[in-house]
């Protein structure tokens, strides 16, 4: 048995309602494609990377939305599932059998994948460190918060290796380097205060006076 798929390409998006919507790419107008009902994840994951020419470890997201006819009670406040294993690739190609066309949504890159589970709120942890931030957090954890810079550093070296590290801590200091020589180089060229002669005549001074007085 078969199934008839779409995949679509683009970025999810949640309002300040807490509305999620699916802002699909304007150049994409979305891949149809025949899959098998026993289809592996491992499978649909190839599709996706041959289709839009990714490498084996570009970030990418498959999820699925229910028809707004069935998103009950809280429409599209509903979140959207996350296709992420064989189990529930299976359960979307079988169970969801009144749908003639499956659409399969699909988010790629770091920063699209990154905001997708911002939003979805998943924990990650780096190290020793979980920096999902609720209401739940502690005095201890919001300090992870507070000193930006020495938590980037921290992330920064337990992901990359040294070499990584070496061109971020350059490129840190020549940013720092541009920023003191560009407002170096603004004060030395502000305007200075303008100043007024005056011509010392008293002759050329009293016609001014005469001239300035009102009849």
């Amino acid at each position: 048995m078969v199934r008839c798929v779409r995949l679509w390409r683009g970025e999810w998006k949640k309002s300040v309602e807490q509305e999620w919507d699916f802002l699909a790419d304007p150049e994409d107008f979305g891949y149809r494609v025949i899959m098998s009902k026993t289809a592996s994840f491992e499978a649909l994951d190839q599709l996706v990377r041959r289709r839009y020419s990714l490498g084996p470890r570009t970030p990418v997201v498959v999820s699925y939305r229910l028809p707004s006819w069935l998103l009950v009670p809280h429409g599209n406040k509903t979140p959207p599932l996350t296709i992420s294993d064989t189990a529930q690739l299976s359960m979307v190609l079988n169970v969801r059998a009144w749908l003639d066309e499956l659409s399969l949504l699909v988010t790629m890159g770091a920063k699209g994948v990154a905001e997708y589970k911002f939003l979805c709120r998943t924990t990650f942890t780096i190290g020793a460190t979980t920096y999902v931030f609720d209401e739940t957090a502690t005095e201890n954890s919001r300090a992870a918060y507070e000193k930006r810079g020495a938590q980037t550093e921290r992330v920064m070296n337990a992901v990359f290796p040294e070499e990584g590290m070496l061109h971020f801590h350059r490129v840190s200091l020549e940013m720092t380097f541009a920023d003191n020589f560009l407002e170096n180089r603004n004060r030395r060229t502000q305007r200075g205060r303008e100043i007024i002669e005056l011509d010392d005549d008293d002759d050329e001074m009293a016609d001014g006076t005469q001239t300035n007085v009102p009849t």
